[in-house]
């Protein structure tokens, strides 16, 4: 239903706008005479809407300092564990942006993916079978489907302007949603008892990040058809909750952790005609969170060697990380 939407607005742009561009082709000269300067202007809207290709990953790993449920407490080497999910799907991306005044941006934007398919998902255990941390023992690649949702808004002043660099400052909110459906896991291991094949789904996995920052933009206008925009923003502050849920074994992990991030993106601006614009957008985004994971056994499961009862299992440290490359062409236009 989302992509429905996604695609119903762009459509709906695309058609308030193609009689416009074409009439601005065609009296060019006109329109421009008529046409207010930008600093003339007292507000400015405009919609953006294109495609972006994803290529990144959201990991978790385990280890460290376990709590048991009668409060004992242990460490282990870390990681322990870690499981690595893809994030390369293509999105749909949609813009608002409003300008106040020449001094004032308001920024919104929303972006789901369009295709599902995001790679293998690995799974990586250390010394679970001999004790070494530094002995990778059990691996394993899964095929990933993903439903992701991305809602960033931001708001920033002009804090210099001299020639053509003018410099924006501001604050924003990120708030990101993946969804993973993992299956047909294929298992190695340097225990041949651990190394296998399951087909059908094996794992469910949902994590959410919480993201507010800073930014500065500064900007450079070429010419009067070409500006380049770079910018980067922090947080101090990132909240990432996820939920793991191993269905083979019955077992469902939710982590809580606290981090930083940081944000940065390449952007060009290519003007087509008065009202229309192109835009070209390099983006990299980094996240990294600590905090503990809390695991709990929904259904009685034999390991092998003795049955684990419904109930709390404990807790263990958690660490979550994202690292992400995209890059998306949109289509503008200036109401």
């Amino acid at each position: 239903m989302k992509k429905v939407i996604f695609i119903s607005l762009i459509a709906f742009i695309v058609f308030l706008k193609v009689p416009a561009f074409s009439q601005d082709i065609e009296t060019n000269h006109e329109q421009d005479s008529q046409t207010r300067s930008e600093t003339e202007r007292s507000f400015r809207f405009s919609v953006e809407a294109g495609l972006e290709a994803n290529y990144g990953y959201t990991l978790y790993q385990i280890g460290g300092l376990i709590k048991e449920p009668d409060g004992s407490e242990y460490r282990v080497w870390f990681p322990l564990s870690e499981l690595k999910f893809p994030l390369d799907v293509f999105m749909l991306s949609l813009d608002l942006n409003g300008e106040f005044f020449t001094k004032y941006f308001l920024h919104a934007n929303v972006k789901t993916n369009i295709t599902n398919h995001a790679g293998k998902m690995e799974d990586s255990d250390w010394g679970v079978l001999s004790g070494d941390p530094d002995s990778l023992e059990i691996y394993s690649e899964s095929d990933a489907r993903l439903e992701a949702l991305i809602l960033d808004t931001d708001f920033q002043v002009k804090v210099f302007s001299r020639s053509i660099i003018t410099l924006l400052a501001g604050a924003g909110f990120l708030f990101e949603n993946f969804q993973f459906d993992v299956s047909n896991v294929n298992q190695t291991s340097v225990n041949p008892s651990y190394t296998g094949y399951a087909a059908g789904k094996v794992l469910t996995y949902e994590i959410d990040y919480y993201i507010p920052y800073l930014k500065i933009t500064p900007c450079f206008e070429i010419t009067e058809k070409i500006k380049i925009m770079h910018s980067f923003a922090i947080s101090p502050y990132v909240i990432a909750k996820d939920v793991d849920d191993h269905l083979l074994r019955y077992k469902e992990s939710k982590g809580d952790a606290r981090g930083m991030a940081f944000i940065t993106s390449l952007k060009s601006e290519f003007k087509l005609s008065s009202s229309v614009n192109l835009n070209i957008t390099l983006n990299y985004k980094y996240i990294t969170a600590e905090g503990t994971q809390s695991q709990y056994q929904y259904r009685e499961y034999y390991n092998g060697e003795e049955t684990v009862p419904v109930g709390p299992i404990g807790e263990i440290e958690n660490k979550i990380k994202s690292s992400r490359y995209s890059a998306e062409v949109k289509a503008g236009v200036v109401f």
